[in-house]
C-alpha cells in the first residue's frame, strides 16, 4: 500500500473510495493530515503501518514453513525429520557405532593391562 492508498483509506470514511466533500469531515480530516504541520506525524504513522505488516508477513511465512516441515516429518521426510528434531538417523547411527568403537577399545585395553 502506498502512502497516498494509506491516506485515503484513513479518511475514507463512507468507504467509496475517495475524498468527498460532502459535510461528513472527510476532505477536512484529509487536509488537515497533508498539510505542513501534520504530514511528519502522517508519515510516520504510515511508516509504522508498513513496518507492522512486514513483521506481520515474516511471522505468517515461518508459520508457514514450520507447518510445511512438520507435515513433510510426517509423511518420513527425514531431511524434515533432522531439521525438526535435529537427530538424523545417519547421525544416530554414528553414535552407535562411536559407542561401540570405544567399548571395543575399552575392552582391548582392559584384556592388554592384565596380561
Amino acid at each position: 500500500m502506498t502512502f497516498d492508498e494509506y491516506v485515503l483509506k484513513l479518511y475514507d470514511t463512507n468507504g467509496n473510495g475517495k475524498i468527498d466533500r460532502d459535510g461528513r469531515g472527510e476532505y477536512t480530516a484529509w487536509k488537515r493530515a497533508l498539510n505542513n504541520k501534520n504530514i511528519a506525524n502522517t508519515r510516520q504513522g504510515y511508516a509504522e503501518y508498513v513496518a507492522l505488516m512486514e513483521r506481520t508477513n515474516q511471522n505468517q511465512r515461518a508459520a508457514d514453513t514450520q507447518q510445511a516441515l512438520i507435515a513433510a516429518a510426517g509423511s518420513g521426510n527425514e531431511a524434515a525429520q533432522t531439521f525438526l528434531t535435529g537427530e538424523s538417523t545417519l547421525g544416530t547411527i554414528k553414535n552407535i557405532m562411536l559407542y561401540v568403537v570405544a567399548g571395543a577399545a575399552l575392552i582391548a585395553f582392559l584384556i592388554l593391562r592384565k596380561k
